[in-house]
């Protein structure tokens, strides 16, 4: 730990040494550069400090709280399906973001800029999430481990929570559905001059679901969530701001399961601690110094109760603790916003799956971006950087990107990007000890596994006109070490052991299409299109669980009496999976069918505070217990009151 402190102190001191020094030659002559007060969407996930979306050189695609809202109370991943064009991978373990064909271990889920705990073979269930706090989500495509390092190598999802805005807010959502659904959230804020706070909280209930009744396997779990979250921002003076954020969750869930010899009576808690703390100096119009500091805890425990036995009986508890600490400098000069960082994490795991039951990870990196605006004078937008990690176990992982913007006319813009990416194996890859003596077999980490690369090309078309914005996407990503499951048999033993290794190399490649059109004052279309071909290398085949086509399209009609109508509507073709089929010991390929989903959704006004709503999701009845865990079609209805008071002083 002590060369931890060292590095963070030498490199802190650095960067305070750099910002002061740019403080005192900087000028006003920039000052007008760094105006950000704009009707225009606000961005940070880029360039991790806030800018105007139509300035940032990187493509951040925005999904507003508005359209969450009027998605209804359905998964958060259904809503980025429908509504972002984000792949999605579904089973027991949850609902899971895939973006341009890679693993969801590979794609970084933040919220307010904190990586979330409690990965369950890469997959982080966003279903926990509720979607009543959301601000927005800002989503970016390919490599961006420049800024955040391990696991963005397909891409990041940051999720930003609500803030203070009016000097005071009272809002709250009833809603009551099919499958037990119960859904019931509140939030209350208050704004003034130099402080506002926000208090929510949010309930949620399901029933379990059954899609394969000859089993005794269920395949959704019976839920209770408990969400309660704060958020703070006190300006100290005209240049000094303090935000902190806190949250919690409590989920509890049950289910059966059977591996066709026993069956078992499951039941699963799972709890979660976040904290944010974010103070930032803002000296001049032109610099600005912040220090954000993280802290989460995760614990999650799992009872498996035998049937009229109890030699299967088991209980396990996975506890998790992540401590981060970033601090960043930004700066405007002459044309260029240059970002400075510091970033250190320290990760910790005990859980007695592991060989030694418990393991921690010390992380720290620097980096530095420089965007570069309007060269020459003219509409060309320069943006480089480089990452350097050190982790404790992998040693020193270098990651730059650069990124082109050109804007040829108002209306045109192209972008082209490369980046490179890395992720670390984790504790469970590298230490894993699991015996299943059910079904005759062990799985066991590897310590030898190396982190996963890949370099990451993209080239982005836009067109913006009054009636329509359309965005091209062309991408390749080439990926090696690729951690996959192996045999580790040997023949002279009878029990089945598997373990982890960097056998693979593989790419994914193709184009993502989406459009957004306001046809009509009272009509809105969007739409997306993924077309997405994948290869593992080695095996000569395409990669697991990756769909070649899937699309989506959104409509929304407003009427001048209150009434508006939603409806967004989805498609995911064939995908193909690989296991033994006939017991000889090899793999079988095995493809799923396509399916489609429709969620419709109608809200009435009631005067300027309140709204009442019905809606339907997964109206087709999508779903199959082998490749397509999704609750079946299921109906909601709701009313929904806000009270605001002014505007923010």
């Amino acid at each position: 730990m002590s060369f931890c402190k060292i590095f963070l102190s030498l490199v802190s001191f650095s960067l305070l040494f750099i910002s002061n020094a740019a403080f005192a030659e900087e000028g006003s002559e920039d000052a007008d550069d760094a105006e950000t007060e704009s009707d225009g969407e606000i961005v940070v996930t880029g360039t991790r400090t806030e800018i105007l979306a139509e300035d940032s050189t990187v493509s951040v695609e925005v999904i507003s709280a508005e359209k969450l809202r009027d998605f209804g109370p359905g998964d958060l991943t259904d809503a980025l399906q429908q509504l972002a064009g984000v792949n999605i991978q579904r089973g027991v373990l949850g609902s899971s973001p895939t973006l341009q064909g890679f693993d969801p271990k590979h794609t970084l889920v933040l919220v307010n800029g904190q990586r979330l705990l409690g990965s369950k073979n890469g997959i982080i269930d966003l279903s926990r999430i509720s979607i009543t706090n959301i601000e927005r989500i800002e989503i970016i495509r390919g490599a961006a481990s420049v800024l955040y390092g391990s696991d963005a190598m397909g891409g990041v999802i940051n999720i930003i929570t609500k803030e203070a805005q009016d000097p005071f807010l009272v809002e709250s959502t009833y809603q009551h559905g099919t499958y037990g659904m119960i859904q019931a959230d509140g939030r209350i804020g208050f704004q003034r001059e130099d402080f506002g706070y926000v208090l929510s909280a949010n309930f949620r209930t399901g029933d379990g679901y059954d899609l394969d009744t000859t089993t005794e396997s269920t395949d959704g779990s019976d839920f209770r969530q408990l969400e309660l979250g704060y958020q703070n921002h006190v300006f100290v003076n005209d240049a000094m701001r303090l935000e902190s954020r806190a949250s919690y969750i409590a989920r509890d869930s049950k289910r059966v399961s059977s591996n066709g010899k026993a069956v078992y009576d499951q039941a699963k808690r799972f709890e979660e601690a976040m904290l944010q703390v974010t103070p930032s100096w803002k000296p001049s119009e032109t610099s600005n110094l912040s220090a954000t500091i993280n802290a989460s805890a995760y614990r999650d425990q799992f009872l498996q109760d035998q049937r009229h036995a109890v030699s299967l009986d088991s209980f396990q508890q996975t506890d998790q603790r992540l401590g981060a600490l970033v601090i960043q400098h930004d700066h405007f000069l002459g044309g260029h916003l240059l970002t400075e960082g510091v970033e250190a994490q320290f990760e910790f795991i005990e859980t007695e799956r592991l060989v030694d039951e418990r393991a921690n990870r010390e992380r720290m990196a620097l980096y530095i971006q420089d965007q570069w605006n309007d060269i020459g004078g003219r509409d060309v937008h320069l943006l480089s950087g480089i990452r350097l990690d050190m982790d404790s176990w992998f040693g020193f992982y270098p990651t730059p990107n650069v990124a082109l913007r050109f804007d040829p006319l108002p209306a045109f813009r192209v972008r082209m990007v490369y980046g490179m990416g890395y992720r670390a194996p984790s504790f469970k890859e590298l230490f894993l000890f699991f015996e299943n003596p059910s079904a005759g077999y062990v799985v066991e980490g590897n310590p030898s596994l190396k982190p996963e690369t890949s370099q990451s090309f993209q080239a982005e078309f836009e067109v913006f006109l009054p009636f329509f914005n359309f965005n091209a996407n062309f991408f390749r990503n080439n990926i090696e070490n690729l951690i996959m499951v192996a045999s580790a048999t040997s023949s002279t033993e009878e029990q089945l052991r598997w373990t982890y290794e960097n056998n693979a190399q593989a790419y994914t490649q193709g184009i993502e299409l989406r459009l957004n059109a306001p046809v009509l004052p009272i009509l809105s279309i969007n739409g997306n299109y993924n077309l997405i071909d994948t290869k593992d290398i080695e095996q000569d085949r395409p990669l697991e669980g990756r769909a070649r086509h899937n699309a989506s399209a959104g409509l929304r009609l407003v009427f001048d009496t209150g009434t508006m109508l939603q409806g967004n509507a989805s498609f995911v073709g064939p995908r193909s999976f690989y296991f033994d089929v006939d017991g000889d010991g090899q793999e079988d390929s095995v493809q799923s069918d396509p399916y489609s989903m429709l969620n419709v959704r109608i809200a009435q006004k009631i005067g300027d505070q309140f709204e009442l709503f019905i809606g339907a999701n997964n109206i087709l009845d999508a779903g199959e217990s082998d490749f397509l865990n999704i609750q079946p079609r299921w109906f909601h209805a709701g009313l929904g009151g806000r009270i605001s008071a002014g505007e923010a002083q």
